[in-house]
């Protein structure tokens, strides 16, 4: 006689995945990148330090996030929970950028005694409108000649001249040219570089990392066998 085994109900549940399981994860994962990133930015915010193994939680977050709506592992799975994780990480660090380390680099730039004189210069440069004994020497300058220490320094003084001579608006207006004029000559991107540090690269790593490691490992027999898969 031959022995059949029927496949009851609650093998097939062992065995089966939900088909959406997989799309809730993925979701799961990218609004927890969001989130995890912008309380990063809150804490940096709060603190005034960027405090590394907050960044590292950020990976972590993402992986918890997904493991707790998946139980499918996976090489691809564990890509995307570290894509995610980068994703958090670069975006907590644009709004660091955006609201706390750029208006700071702001107040630096208006807290420079030399940068209205500056802005000013350059204004009287572009108008030809230097004293005379200036304007002549600017003039008799090539396209691709360089300034010379001594007719920069004539350009300064005469650049603090005409800030004294402004109101107290103008001279803002010329505070946030300069601003503007500083920024606008190092992209976005650039200056997202520059707030990143070789402790910034540990961190990440580990994040990324950990997002991966949560999600491509195989489940153990214990864990599947809870989870009933």
């Amino acid at each position: 006689m031959t022995d059949v085994r029927v496949q009851t109900p609650a093998t097939t549940a062992r065995t089966s995945v939900p088909p959406d399981e997989g799309h809730i994860a993925l979701l799961a994962g990218g609004s927890a990148a969001l989130l995890g990133g912008a309380a990063w930015a809150l804490i940096v915010g709060a603190t005034d330090t960027e405090v590394g193994y907050v960044a590292w939680g950020v990976g972590w977050f993402v992986g918890f996030a997904m493991v707790r709506f998946t139980a499918q592992r996976g090489r691809i799975l564990g890509g995307l929970a570290a894509v995610f994780a980068a994703v958090g990480l670069v975006f907590g660090k644009i709004l660091i950028l955006q609201f706390i380390s750029g208006p700071a680099f702001d107040r630096h730039l208006q807290s420079d005694p030399s940068g209205m004189a500056k802005a000013a210069a350059w204004e009287l440069r572009q108008a030809h409108s230097f004293p005379a004994a200036i304007q002549t020497q600017i003039d008799a300058l090539g396209e691709n000649d360089t300034l010379p220490d001594a007719l920069w320094e004539q350009m300064m003084v005469a650049g603090e001249a005409e800030v004294t001579r402004r109101s107290p608006a103008e001279q803002a207006d010329l505070g946030r040219a300069y601003i503007a004029r500083v920024k606008g000559n190092v992209g976005f991107w650039q200056q997202l570089s520059w707030h990143l540090s070789p402790w910034d690269l540990l961190w990440f790593g580990l994040a990324i990392s950990t997002a991966w490691s949560m999600l491509a490992r195989p489940l153990g027999p214990r864990a599947a066998e809870a989870t009933g898969r």
